[in-house]
């Protein structure tokens, strides 16, 4: 369901703001829907735990301005049937 979500927020979002990462989508939708949280604070363990989805390293800043962008294109409805 995680991965279902991450594609649904990405083709959503891009609409709004092409710059939106795959990666980022990803970390909402597990948010959501994984028992086991990632540690945002901990930028060497998430561009670990996300290899090839990001091009550059993991800035929580950075994700926090595209979670608000996904959240607002995802029209604040982020649950995926």
């Amino acid at each position: 369901m995680t991965a279902a979500a991450a594609m649904t927020y990405f083709e959503v979002a891009k609409q709004i703001d092409e710059d939106i990462g795959l990666a980022h989508c990803f970390i909402l939708a597990a948010k959501l829907y994984e028992t086991d949280q990632f540690d945002l604070e901990e930028a060497e363990d998430m561009d670990e735990i996300l290899g090839d989805l990001m091009d550059t390293t993991f800035d929580i800043d950075n994700y926090k301005v595209d979670e608000r962008t996904i959240i607002q294109a995802m029209d604040y409805n982020l649950f995926v049937f």
